[in-house]
């Protein structure tokens, strides 16, 4: 069953993706864009970044990739490895055949050399971190769209 592996990640300008199981800023822009590229359309979780999030996202079928949970929490699929998670997104994507990658680090390490494209969201700033995304080697990059939000969040 073939889809098209989109990875969405928002990191800041050293790479970091995360902080002690958490995002290290909240920007409500970002937060909103995330969810309007999302909807409707199945998203693969790491376990932490699910339980750093703490519930399912809602409109979307959840994909959690763990090798330890005993059962998939409410609301969500579990699946044990990367090939797993994608066939269940793939049987989940809507007409557009498109599935997200929605994080943290050894999933996006994971697949980052299968990925069709990335959604980035680049934080013009740096931030402590111990979770960081990783560049894809080899890629031929072509921007297709741009925006900067001004935002005193952080």
């Amino acid at each position: 069953m073939e889809c098209t592996i989109t990875i969405i990640v928002a990191h800041s300008e050293n790479g970091v993706i995360g902080s002690e199981n958490r995002l290290p800023w909240f920007i409500r822009e970002d937060m909103q864009f995330f969810r309007q590229q999302t909807m409707g359309h199945p998203v693969i979780l790491g376990r932490r970044t699910f339980e750093s999030i703490g519930k399912p996202l809602d409109g979307r079928t959840n994909v959690v990739l763990s090798r330890t949970l005993r059962s998939a929490p409410h609301g969500c699929l579990i699946a044990r490895s990367l090939s797993d998670a994608l066939e269940l997104a793939c049987r989940h994507a809507p007409a557009d055949r498109t599935v997200f990658i929605a994080g943290g680090q050894e999933v996006f390490e994971a697949v980052i050399d299968r990925a069709d494209q990335i959604i980035r969201t680049r934080i013009h700033r740096e931030f402590a971190g111990d979770a960081f995304f990783p560049e894809p080697v080899g890629w031929l990059w072509r921007q297709t769209w741009a925006d900067t939000i001004e935002t005193a969040s952080g």
